[in-house]
């Protein structure tokens, strides 16, 4: 059976709202859209959104979104951005969750010891307990993103 048969797939990369020549980031294609236009774009989003095109926003983006909307200068929102991520990497850090009301959680998970099997030299081992770093999206996050 060959790949990439069905009539949706198709119409999904010859799409008219595609930008021409699109990038790629990791082996992933990237459309030249920035994130406001291709969330208020529909049709975009219904014929073209796939496993292959997906959109990501930078650090560099975001900085970018917020000069552009706020109409601070560039060195301020790079502050304001790289400050607060340093502040939930350092909270985090210290074990604490950080809670941003609408947006979401980062949280610490505990992760129980446990046993596990090394098939190599058919002996158990014990992998030791340890903290996970998790974001859990806010219900007014997730529903919107739905």
């Amino acid at each position: 059976m060959t790949r990439n048969r069905h009539p949706a797939n198709r119409a999904a990369r010859n799409c008219a709202s595609d930008p021409p020549h699109p990038i790629r980031r990791k082996g992933r294609k990237v459309p030249f859209l920035s994130l406001p236009e291709a969330l208020h774009s529909e049709r975009h989003y219904l014929c073209c959104m796939s496993v292959q095109n997906f959109i990501a926003m930078t650090k560099a983006e975001i900085v970018k979104e917020i000069v552009r909307k706020t109409g601070v200068r560039a060195v301020t929102a790079v502050a304001v951005v790289e400050r607060t991520i340093a502040e939930i990497r350092r909270a985090m850090i210290a074990g604490e969750n950080v809670y941003l009301r609408g947006f979401g959680s980062f949280i610490i998970k505990e992760q129980a010891q446990k046993t596990a099997r090394d098939i190599t030299r058919n002996k158990t081992i014990v992998v030791p307990a340890r903290r996970i770093a998790a974001f859990r999206p806010s219900k007014e996050l997730s529903e919107r993103v739905r």
